[in-house]
């Protein structure tokens, strides 16, 4: 299985089970990946702390599901060339906090290394994902 394939069956995957299943990503992870939630750290939104190693991200997925309930997970396209692929998409979430349902444009990069992820890059509205927490 080549990685768009890889990647399109853990989003359907991540969307049927609005992402109360991270296992999802856990054997497409690398032990010492590194993860980016946005280019820095956003000090409203705690989730946006780099990440190394499979632990540390598996936090994250908890974390993630203690603050935001997934409503809609939409992959659109996903490229790739060669060991990187990239998905744009759209993904809505409501806040545990507030209750408050936010829809963002949503843009993953990958990384591959020996068929597994090294290396992972999140974008979305940060002023949407903010608001809906406030």
């Amino acid at each position: 299985m080549d990685h768009v394939e890889q990647l399109l069956k853990a989003y359907v995957e991540w969307d049927r089970t609005k992402a109360q299943n991270p296992d999802t990503w856990a054997g497409l992870i690398a032990e010492d990946i590194v993860w980016h939630s946005l280019p820095g750290v956003v000090p409203e939104l705690d989730l946006s702390q780099p990440l190394r190693g499979k632990e540390a991200v598996a936090r994250y997925f908890t974390a993630l599901v203690q603050h935001w309930e997934m409503v809609e997970y939409k992959v659109d396209h996903l490229l790739a060339q060669g060991d990187r692929v990239a998905m744009l998409g759209t993904c809505t979430w409501r806040s545990r906090k507030t209750g408050k349902v936010v829809e963002t444009p949503k843009a993953d990069f990958f990384h591959f290394r020996g068929g597994k992820i090294v290396e992972f890059w999140e974008f979305y509205d940060t002023a949407k994902a903010i608001s809906g927490e406030q």
